[in-house]
């Protein structure tokens, strides 16, 4: 004895089931995708580079204003002040180097082509520092020179001090500019830093071209030997102290997935390198500032963003801080103090920093734009590609980027 087969679904009653169905296949989409959305989440989270929320505007806005407090000790001819051997604005400048090392890596990797990274760069650092260089050279320096205006300006060391930097060449006088101040002669005691920065960008291309930085290991241990091996070899040069930095900051976004991030590590490193002594002291900087530094970028309050809701003035007061501070002690003479030179210098220097973002730096990274090629975010763990074609956090990166 069979039964009957059961009955064929009418058209209708398909339509209506398949109808049903779609709004469980929605919701079941939406979970998944909330679900891919908290893992990416925690992936942000736990890997420093994951994420474009960060507080790297922010930190380099405090290491310029460290760097400008810092000179303007030195520019009233007293003693910056220190953290052992190391003065305020040099911690300043290693927060530069280790963030820069930190995100100027992220864009080789995240576009591997020669002349857009080139043009970042250039975009970057130029506009403003060629500002700089042009007012300096040619508005401060025959208002202030000790020479007649006509005499400055036929002088070849008035060119060279512009076209020089201009090609970070540093060169650091101008004919008869402050030669009579607490600390003489010294235009602007910043621009050294640019050439180092430059020779960094010029190592990442050059580990980039050849393929080494696919190789994770390996700038982490030629980082090891910049770092360890020059020391009673070589003499120290500050020049080669940033480059360690930037070395650091390169090797931390090369090994994110694998560096502990933790507060208690950035807390005890931060403390040994306070009270180390000055051997040891700057060796443990080059290691423990970077990390302390990129830890508070990604894991530091958020509050800490609303310094820079408005625009990164981090390199406008870079720039113009020291050569404002040392107009201001030329203006009081043997009357100028620390206070004075900090406190009508910092705020002018603030308020040009900020010309300087709205009218020159910020139209400039605009241009970026127009600098066609691929924006693939880097792979963190799990096979998660984050936040493909996202809006690159490093565009505002360099060294004050320096």
């Amino acid at each position: 004895m069979h039964s009957d087969p059961p009955p064929l679904p009418s058209a209708k009653a398909s339509t209506e089931r398949s109808a049903s169905a779609i709004p469980q296949e929605h919701q079941l989409r939406r979970r998944f995708s909330r679900g891919a959305n908290r893992d990416r989440a925690a992936v942000a989270e736990a890997v420093p580079g994951a994420s474009r929320l960060n507080n790297f505007d922010a930190l380099r806005l405090l290491a310029a204003l460290s760097v400008v407090v810092s000179h303007s000790f030195a520019i009233a001819g007293n003693p910056q002040p220190a953290v052992g051997a190391m003065d305020l604005g040099t911690i300043g400048v290693v927060v530069f180097f280790g963030v820069s090392g930190f995100l100027i890596t992220q864009s080789w990797i995240t576009d591997p082509d020669l002349w857009r990274f080139a043009a970042k760069r250039a975009l970057r650092i130029l506009p403003a520092l060629i500002v700089v260089l042009l007012v300096t050279t040619l508005v401060i320096g025959p208002l202030v020179s000790s020479l007649s205006p006509s005499a400055y300006l036929a002088q070849a060391g008035t060119w060279a001090y512009l076209i020089q930097n201009t090609a970070m060449i540093t060169t650091g006088e101008l004919p008869g500019v402050f030669t009579d101040l607490p600390y003489p002669r010294q235009v602007n005691a910043v621009l050294w830093t640019l050439q180092a920065e430059v020779i960094a960008y010029i190592c990442v291309a050059i580990v980039g071209l050849v393929g080494l930085l696919r190789t994770k290991w390996f700038v982490p241990l030629a980082t090891v030997v910049l770092v360890v091996a020059p020391h009673g070899l070589v003499p120290w040069t500050r020049e080669l102290f940033m480059l360690q930095a930037f070395a650091v900051g390169a090797s931390l976004y090369l090994m994110r997935e694998h560096v502990p991030w933790h507060a208690g590590l950035a807390a005890i490193g931060l403390l040994a390198w306070s009270i180390a002594p000055e051997g040891l002291q700057l060796l443990l900087a080059v290691g423990v500032i970077p990390y302390a530094t990129i830890f508070v970028a990604y894991r530091g309050p958020t509050i800490l963003r609303r310094l820079t809701a408005r625009g990164d003035y981090s390199y406008g007061i870079y720039l113009l801080g020291w050569p404002i501070g040392q107009v201001v002690a030329l203006l009081f003479g043997s009357s100028v103090t620390t206070a004075i030179v900090l406190g009508v210098s910092a705020p002018i220097t603030y308020l040009l920093a900020m010309a300087s973002w709205t009218y020159i730096e910020k139209p400039a990274l605009g241009l970026k734009k127009h600098l066609r090629g691929r924006h693939n975010e880097p792979r963190v763990v799990g096979g998660l590609d984050l936040a493909a074609r996202r809006h690159q956090a490093e565009t505002r990166a360099e060294v004050g980027s320096g």
